[in-house]
């Protein structure tokens, strides 16, 4: 018997709301006003950029945490394992794909 499937095997898990992409976007725009002004000579440029980029990290861990203790719990049936999967590989074909009409033009 399965340990991760036992549950919700019937269920297609849908997250609940997150915080993360919200936070992640103020952490994102204090990194960009940050470098900006940094590059522009201002003086607390350098350390918002800072700050903005340790928060983007933060944010991410947390947010890799949550899916990670998600799985864990086994929230996650054969269905959207597969659905994950199939997400990663189209990014990375759409990827090839765009690096291939770039540098073949």
């Amino acid at each position: 018997m399965d340990i991760t499937h036992t549950q919700h095997d019937d269920h297609y898990y849908v997250p609940h709301h997150s915080r993360w992409p919200f936070l992640g976007s103020i952490a994102l725009f204090a990194m960009m006003v940050g470098v900006a002004n940094w590059l522009n000579g201002a003086a607390w440029g350098e350390s918002v950029f800072f700050i903005g980029l340790l928060s983007v990290l933060l944010v991410l861990g947390y947010w890799f945490g949550d899916v990670i203790s998600e799985s864990l719990q086994g929230k996650y049936n054969p269905q959207v394992d597969a659905s994950f999967r199939m997400g990663m590989m189209w990014f990375i074909f759409s990827e090839v794909m765009f690096f291939a009409a770039f540098f073949g033009a």
